[in-house]
This record gives C-alpha cells, sequence and structure tokens, in this order.
C-alpha cells in the first residue's frame, strides 16, 4: 500500500487553490489523455450501483465541464443531477449541455447540500487534503476516481498526491467508507510527465458506501 504526498512543507502549492482551479481553461477532452477511459470506466460503475442501489441523486464535486453528468442523465433520465465547478470555463460548456444543475463555487469551503451519491473524478489528486474531504462528505454512497500509475518520480506536475490501488482503497476506507468495488482502466496512448519516461496512463475508480 502506497500513498506519496508530493509536495513539500505546510503551505498550500499554488496549484491546489481555488484561484487557480477558478483561472482554469478549458480543455477539450479529446485532448485529455485517458479522458475517454476513465470517464467510461466511472459511468459503468455508476450504472452498476444504479442497478444494485436505490439511488436517484448524485453531487459531482469538481465536474468540470459536465461529460460524466452528461453520461449520467443519458443512462438515468429522471436522476437528479448537481455539479459544482470553480471555472467559469467549464461551467458555461455545461451550461451548452443544458447541464442547469451545475453551479461555479468553491466546495472545499462552504456548507454543502449533500445528494445520495457523492462523485469526484481526478479531483482528490489536486487537494491539500483529500483525507479530510473524504470525511466530510455526508451522502450514502462514494465514487471517486484518480490516477492509478503515478508514483512520488512520476507523475503531473499540479498533482499534490499519488495512491497505487491499495493506497487508494486505503485511503477511502480510512476515511470511514466501505469500498463495494474498485476497477482500472488503461489509457491507449503513452504519457511521460515530463521526465522522459513514456508509459500507459492508468486510472482507478472505487465505489463505496459509509461504514
Amino acid at each position: 500500500m502506497t500513498e506519496w504526498k508530493l509536495w513539500e512543507g505546510d503551505a498550500p502549492p499554488f496549484f491546489t487553490t481555488p484561484e487557480f482551479f477558478a483561472a482554469h481553461p478549458w480543455i477539450e477532452p479529446v485532448h485529455q489523455i485517458g479522458h475517454a477511459e476513465r470517464t467510461e470506466m466511472v459511468a459503468e460503475v455508476i450504472d452498476d450501483l444504479c442497478e444494485f442501489r436505490l439511488v436517484d441523486s448524485f453531487l459531482d464535486l469538481g465536474c468540470g465541464d459536465g461529460s460524466l453528468l452528461y453520461m449520467i442523465r443519458d443512462m438515468r433520465p429522471h436522476a437528479k443531477l448537481r455539479g459544482i465547478t470553480a471555472s467559469l470555463d467549464d461551467a458555461t460548456h455545461a451550461y451548452a449541455k443544458g447541464l442547469d444543475g451545475v453551479e461555479i463555487g468553491d466546495f472545499l469551503n462552504r456548507p454543502l447540500h449533500w445528494e445520495q451519491v457523492t462523485v469526484m473524478t481526478e479531483v482528490l489528486e489536486h487537494l491539500v487534503d483529500p483525507h479530510g474531504l473524504l470525511k466530510r462528505i455526508g451522502s450514502e454512497y462514494l465514487v471517486a476516481s484518480s490516477p492509478s500509475a503515478e508514483t512520488g518520480d512520476w507523475h503531473y506536475e499540479h498533482h499534490a498526491w499519488a495512491w497505487d490501488l491499495d493506497g487508494y482503497s486505503t485511503l477511502v476506507e480510512d476515511a470511514g467508507w466501505h469500498v463495494i468495488s474498485q476497477r482500472e482502466c488503461v489509457s491507449e496512448k503513452s504519457y511521460d510527465h515530463g521526465t522522459g519516461i513514456f508509459q500507459p496512463l492508468r486510472f482507478q475508480v472505487v465505489v463505496c458506501e459509509r461504514s
């Protein structure tokens, strides 16, 4: 089991601040390596969760341009869908998809109304305190995904944490969650994170319920 803290000291890195995310421009998903594979994986586990649990409301924290919410809406047309993004640029693209449940804001520093399922895709690795946020979530279920191939030596420059598969399940279990399932997918293209070492990106997802 491994968890890597990717920054030094106690001061939050600039790339973990609300201001950094608010200013982040929209990037078309087709240009994000592994986006299609990881989003499809998360959509599949959410569809499975809906089949075996009576869930009909979702809160997507850090929802970006709403790509995942759009897929959930197609699978579950009557579900209540809400999302929060810090980026006006991302929110504009979400609204263009008809996702009027998306709002702009900082979900880390304000009270939240929780839905049955909280979803976080590629969010936890960007936070100073992912452990604290996981303890705070008030939903019945959690679906979270992050990279699974990154290490202390091979990672995106704006990630604050990295976990292998066992480390990720331990992260959520230590925050009071029980892992129902865990999956991993591999991107079709390789990436080097500026290290000169090219290898495929891998992503993991956990589906959890409160212990």
